[in-house]
């Protein structure tokens, strides 16, 4: 989807490409994981105390180590916001540094801490299109082993599992770094909801809770959380119908 983008006089000052939805094939070679709020570089007590950490170059390197010891190369993982906080001016260089260092295709959605990560967003930007446009998804940084891809506020994910004939067998997932009490489809269980920012506070989002969504942060899951892991979650879950709308006001996707 394209929108025309003007400035308060309505003149035109460019385009803003903004693409919200995404299909991913699963298969035993390209799995999909999810994680939020990880929170590099962070040296707060607030962080380490509640990971059980004393340093946070312990905790930098176990977070680390644990991803890479569960996601492959091949492997993709969407990321519902807050990286990395706390490294200051060196915020920009930690971030090349940490990506660099992480395995798979980083699938990147903006928190409400973007330390260094917007600075990089920005020079991709000007690098590609000058002054042109402010905001453009997706657009991708190559890493060592993958890639990081910039993917906006929110996102519906597709995943088709094998190339289902049957679109039951695909799976929705509406994922966002803040929880949203309705989403698309939110009433008909077709879509699950996958968010963070909460750091296992939110009630709603936890993984006993029955409401269709999920806090898929480090305060709960400590390590990035596979598709079928979430799976297994939302199976003890149950669908609440909050929406009235009928079908002629309320089209699928």
């Amino acid at each position: 989807m394209e929108i025309l983008r003007t400035d308060i006089k309505g003149r035109l000052i460019g385009k803003k490409i903004m693409y919200n939805k995404l299909t991913i094939q699963e298969s035993q070679s390209k799995k999909i994981y999810f994680v939020s709020d990880l929170h590099f570089c962070h040296d707060r007590p607030f962080i380490l105390e509640k990971r059980g950490f004393k340093t946070i170059q312990e905790h930098d390197e176990t977070l680390i180590e644990r991803w890479n010891k569960k996601v492959r190369p091949s492997d993709i993982v969407i990321n519902c916001g807050d990286f990395i906080l706390g490294a200051g001016q060196k915020s920009q260089e930690k971030f090349y540094e940490l990506i660099n260092r992480l395995n798979g295709r980083h699938i990147y959605l903006w928190g409400n801490h973007n330390g260094g990560l917007k600075p990089a967003y920005q020079k991709l930007i000007q690098e590609k299109y000058g002054n042109k446009v402010e905001e453009v998804y997706p657009l991708s940084i190559p890493t060592k082993y993958g890639s990081f891809e910039y993917r906006g506020y929110n996102l519906l994910v597709k995943v088709v599992k094998d190339s289902p004939k049957m679109m039951e067998q695909s799976r929705y997932l509406f994922c966002s770094h803040f929880a949203h009490r309705l989403w698309i489809d939110s009433h008909k269980g077709r879509v699950w909801h996958i968010s963070g920012h909460s750091h296992g506070s939110d009630p709603e989002s936890q993984p006993e809770s029955s409401k269709l969504r999920l806090d898929v942060g480090i305060e709960n899951f400590g390590e990035p959380i596979g598709l079928e892991e979430v799976e297994k979650v939302f199976e003890n879950k149950r669908l609440e119908v909050v929406d009235h709308h009928d079908k002629s006001t309320n089209p699928s996707f």
